[in-house]
């Protein structure tokens, strides 16, 4: 297979000269794709009978491809064939039996393309990536055409930059079509690919779409994806023939690193334990679990409480962190660990605000339907004669109600600022790769951006007035960072650009890789969830002006070390 026979990862499928032979005969029909819209709705019919579900599969833009459907025979078993929209060598069109020719699309290359910074999850067959799509709606979940034993047959050129998590039906042919989409997936680009190991102890033959199996839980499932264990690229090129031995000698490329310290990892208490255990989970050192961790605690509290050095001196708990290393060093693994959390935290805010955005709606319905019939009262009143009547304050119509936010990925600073209008305890941005946001923050307006993030790591008063739009203020705008950052990019981010103190406000991890080896125990993705949650449920103070921070005062002895370590950093 040529992965790269289509230049752009989303590339409209263009060229395509498939034969399809009608009975026999020398009439050719051609797939038209994108499948017209004005194509006829009525589908022809079928010998197995009538399809019991159907799969559209759609271009980056949306455009309808083709249609995969499934078919229940009493005598047999599922069943499954494409439906395409043809062209024949008269010019007449109609709907085939037939599909798509080789290298064929992905299910969800819409979803991939409008998600461009979210994991993805791959799975076998498409009502399993829709299973998955609800379990999961952080990720883009997809699959592709033909079942287990096509997967080479389907263009993977648009998981390229991504992070992928492989999940296999529990079965033989699922291991294989793992393997093989492990290989296609690395050798398309992706940044990190990862296989989600099912019990061996469940039935045979289950994926997401079958209910968990007495005994299990819905979080079983979770901790899966949580513990998916990662493939190297050398391993995805290896695992499809064994008898390939290959010895790289990686040396020169770590020429002049300088051997990082360790990971005083003690120092986190209880949390010690937790953290080696996801770190072997994961395939992954310590240092990107721990960055994770306290990435995920900075965002939680926010606004809740800043650190007072002493009076005059006061501090948000923003962290920007930035987790260096190569490709498949764990990075994205580490933190899908912990970030795991966050993620059911703002789906359970987002659950419970539901019924509230509900009510809002119903109450700017009915102060709009006010103020249309106060306009009319003034106009009836202006033909009489008389006054007008005051605006009642049933006419006052409420501003749009803004969904709680905890995580964020790709913004622009005038989306960022409109989301932390209404969320004053600030928020978290998560990046697979830092280096595409740094290298272009000048791209919303030269110099502007840089200035916007770094007002955002200090917590500072911030007003928006923008042409066209309505002015608001921010009384304190907070953003905490967390992404990773490959080693060629570390020193153009870190010594490129305006030295306005952006990069430096980073915390930089490049940890020695962790030795690959299959984890022989699973950390318990709960325990990140409860203190998370428990941090996220600090209550600002309630001031004059509204919610306000708590300022936690450092103790004496904790003042005198700061005081000396400053001295230390300034040279006096």
């Amino acid at each position: 297979m040529n992965i790269t026979a289509v230049a752009h990862p989303f590339a409209p499928l263009t060229g395509l000269t498939p034969v399809i032979k009608a009975n026999g005969h020398d009439n050719e029909w051609h797939p038209i794709v994108p499948i017209p819209t004005d194509a006829p709705r009525t589908m022809p019919s079928h010998q197995l009978g009538k399809p019991s579900q159907r799969w559209v599969y759609r271009d980056a833009a949306g455009r309808s491809l083709m249609v995969i459907c499934r078919f229940d025979p009493d005598d047999s078993g599922k069943k499954f064939r494409p439906l395409t929209f043809c062209r024949d060598n008269n010019s007449r069109t109609e709907w085939r039996w037939a599909g798509l020719p080789t290298p064929r699309p992905l299910y969800g290359l819409d979803k991939l393309a409008s998600r461009p910074s979210s994991p993805v999850i791959v799975n076998e067959g498409e009502k399993s990536a829709d299973a998955a799509g609800e379990l999961f709606p952080d990720h883009v979940c997809i699959t592709s055409p033909g079942g287990a034993g096509a997967a080479d047959k389907t263009d993977w050129s648009p998981l390229k930059g991504r992070a992928v998590i492989i999940w296999p039906d529990h079965d033989e042919p699922g291991q294989a079509y793992a393997r093989d989409v492990a290989r296609m997936a690395t050798l398309a680009g992706a940044i990190s690919v990862n296989i989600v190991t099912v019990p061996s102890n469940w039935p045979d033959g289950w994926d997401l779409a079958d209910e968990v199996p007495e005994g299990a839980t819905p979080d079983k499932v979770c901790e899966m994806l949580l513990s998916a264990v990662p493939v190297t690229e050398l391993q995805a090129e290896t695992r499809i023939s064994t008898a390939i031995d290959i010895d790289i000698d990686l040396s020169p490329l770590r020429q002049g690193r300088v051997k990082p310290p360790a990971l005083p990892i003690n120092l986190l208490g209880f949390w010690a334990d937790w953290i080696q255990h996801a770190a072997e989970a994961a395939n992954a050192p310590t240092d990107y679990v721990a960055a994770a961790l306290l990435a995920a605690a900075s965002g939680a509290i926010g606004n809740a409480r800043w650190a007072q050095a002493w009076d005059g001196w006061s501090e948000p708990p923003a962290l920007w962190i930035a987790a260096v290393g190569d490709p498949s060093s764990g990075k994205s693994p580490s933190a899908d660990l912990v970030f795991a959390g966050l993620r059911r935290i703002e789906a359970d805010e987002l659950q419970a605000f539901e019924p509230v955005k509900q009510q809002h709606e119903a109450k700017r319905e009915f102060a709009e339907a006010a103020a249309a019939q106060w306009k009319d009262d003034i106009k009836t009143a202006v033909k009489g004669g008389k006054n007008p009547p005051p605006m009642p304050d049933a006419a006052i119509v409420p501003e749009d109600l803004s969904p709680p936010r905890l995580l964020i990925q790709d913004t622009t600073p005038e989306a960022l600022a409109g989301i932390l209008r209404t969320n004053e305890r600030g928020i978290l941005s998560t990046r697979d790769e830092l280096s595409g946001w740094l290298g272009g923050m000048d791209r919303y307006n030269a110099g502007g951006e840089r200035a916007f993030w770094i007002e955002a790591y200090g917590g500072r008063p911030f007003r928006v007035d923008r042409k066209g739009s309505k002015s608001f203020s921010i009384p304190r705008l907070l953003c905490s960072v967390f992404g990773g950052v490959q080693p060629d990019k570390f020193a153009s981010l870190v010594a490129g650009g305006d030295d306005d103190g952006l990069a430096a406000r980073f915390i930089w991890i490049w940890p020695e890789p962790r030795p690959f080896a299959r984890p022989k125990r699973a950390a318990d993705a709960n325990s990140v969830f409860e203190a998370v949650k428990r941090l996220r449920g600090l209550p600002m103070i309630e001031g004059e002006h509204g919610p306000q921070p708590l300022y936690v005062s450092c103790t004496d002895e904790a003042a005198a070390l700061l005081e000396e370590w400053c001295a230390e950093q300034l040279g006096v």
